[in-house]
């Protein structure tokens, strides 16, 4: 079993994607309640384009928990039909057209046959947090994964992320932290006591929550993700008199580094603020376009959606650049 910390640009997670094999792989991503699979998966999904199968989408219906006497404990592993992930698992990996169901947390059930996975997938992604469980219901599906990725996150941001989920289907505060240390933290240590079963386990503390993919045949030799959020002292109604969410992405190409900037509402685009040449920042110039380093940062941030590029020349202002 492996172990890898991710950096912010989760570049080693675009390195263990590049390493597995073509065709037909079915990857899984456990980890506690809260651990960031859906973030992961999603990330990928962007970077990739590949389905993403999770196992929430097999939660028994609330009409069966009532009827077990088990809604309050919903989420805990007696709560999912363990046996029919199991089989449509098995399906994906025949490689035919499979359809999958969906959950959605404001819903009060899952959504049948609402995902895709297309005969010509290749890898194909699985999340949840009891693929590793060392029960014959889920050992069953242990046995339908090509291999397994548990995930670690900061503990504090894993509880709020669960506080925050319950906060957002109904739940107030306090009934939202009572939840998640009654039923979302035992569910977690049986998550815990698993891990030991994975391929490779994913420190995500420093994860910025994307995955960046150099271009291929690009001198790109590193991208260095910061992310920043500018706002004042909230009001009694936690509201901000201004507040900006915003990535520096520093992009090297030998002893050069460009500077971009872009905002978390308009992710479509981007600018690039400076350039850093043995320690000394200047402003970007004309003649500077035809350069491996503009090159490079433009390909970069094409291959993570953005489609429009615009570089600060100093006292020109911003000027568009063609993708």
């Amino acid at each position: 079993m492996g172990r890898t910390r991710v950096s912010p640009d989760g570049r080693e997670v675009a390195a263990l994607v590049s390493a597995l094999p073509a065709g037909r792989f079915v990857l899984g991503l456990s980890g506690s309640p809260g651990a960031g699979k859906t973030t992961l998966a999603a990330a990928l999904a962007a970077a990739y384009g590949i389905a993403v199968v999770p196992m929430d989408g097999f939660h028994r219906t609330s009409d069966e928990l009532v009827a077990m006497g088990r809604l309050e404990h919903k989420g805990a592993p007696d709560t999912f039909d363990a046996e029919r992930y199991a089989a449509l698992l098995a399906s994906l990996r025949t490689g035919r057209t499979v359809l999958a169901p969906a959950f959605d947390h404001r819903r009060r059930d899952p959504v049948p046959d609402a995902i895709e996975v297309p005969a010509e997938a290749g890898l194909v992604v699985t999340e949840g947090n009891y693929l590793l469980l060392d029960e014959p219901r889920w050992r069953a599906v242990r046995e339908q994964l090509d291999a397994v990725w548990h995930l670690i996150p900061d503990v504090g941001e894993r509880v709020e992320r669960m506080v925050q989920r319950h906060i957002v289907v109904g739940r107030d505060d306090a009934d939202a932290r009572a939840w998640v240390g009654r039923v979302d933290q035992a569910n977690a240590d049986l998550v815990e006591a698993a891990a030991g079963r994975a391929d490779e386990v994913l420190d995500l503390t420093d994860w910025d929550g994307e995955v960046h993919i150099a271009p291929e045949g690009l001198p790109l030799e590193r991208v260095e993700v910061v992310h920043h959020v500018d706002a004042d002292e909230p009001d009694n109604d936690s509201l901000h008199s201004y507040r900006y969410e915003y990535d520096l992405i520093w992009v090297t190409v030998g002893s050069a580094r460009i500077l971009a900037r872009r905002y978390s509402d308009t992710p479509q685009q981007a600018s690039l603020m400076s350039i850093e040449e043995d320690g000394v920042r200047r402003f970007i110039h004309a003649s500077d376009l035809t350069s491996p380093l503009v090159a490079a940062a433009v390909a970069y941030l094409s291959s993570i959606g953005v489609e429009d590029v615009q570089r600060l020349g100093g006292g020109s202002g911003y000027a568009p650049i063609d993708l």
